[in-house]
């Protein structure tokens, strides 16, 4: 019955996912790694390796060795650049720090041909130059193993930079996966229970209120050689009530090579990777029919 229950969840929600209208989410859905990526961007019952403490700090239980990792990606036909890296340690109970940076250019910065004259035909703006922005994020996670229940917790801290002003904040966030049979997951991910706060240097107060987000994941062996995973993903806001979906399949051979194709609101995006000893490297592509082509590449090594 259980396993019956997870088959037939894990096939609706790959169906919304692919019929969903696009939906535009913040900064912090950029995913780091190239299988989580490929299979859509999961954020709940796909672990993104040394860079998991971003996402769902319960899956820091599955990462089995230390780790180090690093990312690269140009994001929507280069509107967005984002770099990553992360650290996971630990034996029974799991650490993990994770460094966040999206920035991109194309802010204009436009002013009056003569300031002090009201604007009319002859007194047009013009631009005056152009300016970037930044965003850079801190999470720090921890993870511990409860029988068949991983809980595990985050907190993050979050500067921004724009032309004419700085903000800074952060937010708490915990999660939780329940593997009720071997081979499948059930994941939450309950992301800024604390609210997101972000104080600006013009004095305003910005409030992102919190998202529940559920996963589920589900082995199915092939042979000895090659395993299939396929998962599904869904989000509710407040503000942006139901949505982003997730819907993902990946194939690993010899837990070597891996091979990933998903989609995030009716995106497309696939990834690659490869392990040789304690090296992993991997990239992906996706494309958004609004948004454009994104390219992303990850390396992860395990002292």
């Amino acid at each position: 019955m259980t396993k019956a229950f997870i088959e037939i969840a894990t096939i609706m929600l790959f169906v919304a996912a692919s019929i969903a209208a696009p939906y535009q989410a913040d900064e912090f859905l950029l995913s780091g790694w190239a299988i989580s990526s490929g299979m859509g961007g999961m954020r709940v019952v796909q672990n993104s390796a040394g860079l998991t403490s971003s996402v769902n700090p319960a899956l820091l239980m599955e990462i089995e060795n230390p780790s180090i990792a690093f990312s690269g990606a140009s994001s929507f036909d280069n509107l967005l650049t984002t770099l990553q890296a992360g650290a996971v340690y630990g034996s029974e109970t799991k650490y993990g720090i994770s460094i966040f940076h999206v920035g991109g250019d194309g802010i204009k910065v436009t002013g009056l041909l003569h300031p002090d004259e009201p604007l009319s035909a002859t007194n047009q703006p013009y631009i005056i130059k152009e300016e970037s922005h930044h965003t850079v994020s801190v999470d720090f996670a921890i993870s511990r193993r409860f029988g068949r229940f991983h809980a595990g917790a985050s907190a993050k801290g979050v500067f921004k930079e724009l032309p004419d002003m700085t903000a800074w904040g952060g937010s708490i966030s915990l999660g939780g996966i329940f593997v009720p049979i071997q081979g499948a997951s059930i994941g939450i991910f309950l992301e800024n229970i604390s609210t997101y706060q972000l104080f600006w240097s013009d004095g305003v107060r910005e409030t992102g209120l919190p998202k529940a987000s559920m996963g589920i994941s589900y082995d199915l062996p092939v042979s000895q050689a090659i395993l299939l995973t396929t998962a599904a993903e869904a989000e509710y806001g407040i503000e942006e009530h139901f949505g982003p979906y997730r819907a993902g399949i990946c194939a690993k051979y010899l837990n070597t090579l891996s091979f990933a194709l998903g989609t995030s609101e009716g995106s497309i995006c696939a990834g690659a990777s490869l392990k040789i000893n304690k090296f992993t490297i991997g990239a992906n592509i996706g494309h958004r029919w609004i948004l454009g082509t994104s390219y992303l590449f990850s390396a992860q090594f395990e002292p």
